[in-house]
């Protein structure tokens, strides 16, 4: 079952991965956008934050990522992950907040659900090592 204790601990494992992208030297454009992502994760609107914990909790790394980041290709690091999901909320977040034309609800939860799954299955891989 998936409560609302996992989705504060996909959150802290959110914002521990962007402070190590931010310490990691020389960073790229998702990694800025990880970056600033870091505290905002839980500053959604109420309804958002309960569909993407829904969506987190069906989340099938092996079905879903490929429509969440179409065109990732190379090996599938948690953290590589993470911070590009981070990058693409940051986007579509900020293009719900300007009230773009193109916003998709659609789109951003499955971005939500995504990171919050991956980052879940990230900290999960940290306690085990």
């Amino acid at each position: 079952m998936f409560h609302s204790t996992d989705f504060d601990a996909a959150s802290e494992t959110v914002a521990a991965t962007s402070a190590a992208l931010q310490d990691a030297g020389p960073r790229n454009r998702a990694d800025n956008a990880a970056a600033s992502a870091e505290g905002s994760l839980l500053r959604r609107p109420r309804l958002l934050a309960r569909a993407a914990r829904e969506g987190a909790r069906m989340y099938r790394r092996e079905r879903d990522l490929t429509g969440a980041l179409p065109g990732m290709t190379g090996p599938r690091r948690g953290g590589d992950i993470v911070s590009r999901l981070l990058g693409i909320e940051a986007q579509i977040d900020e293009d719900r907040r300007a009230g773009a034309a193109g916003y998709s609800a659609r789109r951003h939860v499955q971005i939500l659900s995504a990171l919050v799954a991956e980052s879940m299955a990230l900290a999960e891989a940290r306690k085990a090592d």
